[in-house]
């Protein structure tokens, strides 16, 4: 390990083993993984690796994660802004090394948090509107289905708690309630054909999350809307999928307390590619810039619903069991610019409108980041895996170490140079914009 002192303890460690399961020396790693990131970064069209050189100032962090695209699956995508006189939007989109699967974990919950506005506006249910699940289905955990029916949950909470804190009983319960055959048929009508949403967090086996509870939605203790059991073939499911080796990941799994040699199989499971995923939030954040077709069909109130409950901070929510700053500090699930410092909530300098995935090892973030200051704002969506002794779920990553720091500075680095840009642009902006998503905050 001569000639690396400069790297982080856990990269170290992620070399070490490197070293030990493919007898490479660590100075052929280091060639290796460079030679890599320099074809990448070659390819036409894409020159995110040069837009970030170009803002300089690197951190030793990001300066060792941009070495080892590989071992840490490192995914980015830059969407830069551009306004014309005119008040037109475009867009110029840079990407680094996509396409690799990943595990989207929390991530699903956007579409789902999308395709529930659009059957809460296609069925003209209120926000207001209170969702009781009945308990048809007796696998896993039932917790969500005891909130609903021993609290007053309405959309507008379900939905906050999902988008802000990341809540799995409220995604397992909009789960129910749009189905996976609806999810699927929404993703195929709406052009995301690669992503499949076909399982809850509550634990069942597969085929158990291909059925759904019956519930019932009322208005002032009315009912008003009732939906039966529902079940979907697994044959059906099935064909959706291909089999490849990128999504054997790891090189052991600990399952109750047992280390099984071999990587974990995320073959058949939650697939939302990053393209996909930074799409769908550039179509919610821009709907005009899209044709009638290609927009969510959401009103205007919902949507900007959505679009808050993915900029505020756990103190700023309806739902007061989250106001607890030791417990919910205002850069809980933003790794994006406030990954390694907690922001001032009294300020409204900067916002990230986004939602992150943490599980397994990997981290995804997409968000829109708007620095009202400045009047600047670029979409931004990355994914790296960090697990440096290669175990799947013995809960030993570096989330805290590598994965928040770079994700923080990296944002950082990138909204300077683009703030940079702007300015030498002297590109006029379209102040009513940044007003309006402004005042979602205030």
């Amino acid at each position: 390990m001569k000639g690396i002192s400069w790297l982080s303890p856990a990269v170290k460690k992620l070399l070490v083993n490197h070293e030990k399961r493919n007898g490479l020396s660590s100075i052929a790693i280091l060639i290796t993984l460079g030679f890599s990131l320099s074809l990448s970064a070659q390819q036409p069209g894409n020159s995110l690796t040069e837009f970030i050189n170009e803002a300089g100032g690197h951190s030793q962090m990001i300066d060792s994660v941009l070495r080892y695209p590989e071992s840490y699956r490192l995914q980015i995508i830059l969407t830069k802004i551009n306004r014309s006189n005119s008040r037109q939007v475009s867009f110029d989109t840079y990407d680094f090394n996509t396409g690799s699967y990943f595990y989207p974990a929390s991530l699903v919950k956007l579409p789902v948090a999308i395709f529930t506005l659009v059957k809460l506006d296609s069925l003209r249910i209120p926000l207001s509107a209170v969702l009781k699940m009945d308990k048809d289905i007796n696998c896993g955990s039932t917790t969500f289905v005891e909130k609903s029916l021993n609290n007053e949950l309405t959309f507008s909470r379900i939905i906050e708690d999902m988008m802000t804190v990341s809540d799995n009983d409220s995604y397992n319960l909009l789960y129910h309630f749009l189905t996976p055959g609806l999810i699927k048929q929404k993703l195929l009508e709406e052009n995301f054909p690669s992503t499949n949403i076909f399982r809850n967090f509550s634990g069942c086996d597969i085929s158990e999350n291909l059925r759904c509870n019956s519930c019932t939605v009322f208005v002032k203790c009315r009912p008003i809307y009732h939906q039966g059991v529902t079940c979907m073939d697994s044959a059906v499911m099935m064909k959706y999928y291909t089999y490849s080796k990128d999504r054997l990941v790891g090189n052991s799994v600990l399952e109750n307390g047992v280390l099984t040699e071999g990587p974990k199989d995320f073959n058949y499971h939650l697939e939302y590619p990053l393209n996909e995923v930074h799409e769908t939030l550039k179509r919610l954040i821009f709907p005009g810039s899209y044709s009638k077709a290609e927009r969510w069909s959401l009103s205007n109130k919902n949507r900007k619903y959505l679009i808050r409950c993915m900029g505020i901070y756990p103190s700023e929510m309806e739902n007061s069991l989250y106001r607890d700053h030791s417990k919910f500090p205002a850069n809980y699930n933003k790794y994006l610019i406030f990954g390694d410092t907690i922001p001032a909530e009294n300020s409204n300098d900067i916002r990230t409108i986004g939602k992150i995935g943490i599980s397994y090892g990997f981290v995804t973030e997409s968000a829109y980041i708007v620095d009202f200051r400045h009047h600047c704002d670029f979409f931004l969506s990355v994914s790296m895996y960090v697990n440096s002794d290669g175990i799947i779920n013995d809960g030993k990553y570096e989330y805290d170490e590598i994965a928040r720091p770079f994700f923080a500075q990296l944002s950082r680095i990138l909204l300077e140079q683009i703030v940079q840009e702007n300015e030498v642009k002297k590109a006029k902006k379209a102040w009513g914009h940044f007003r309006k998503f402004q005042r979602l905050f205030d």
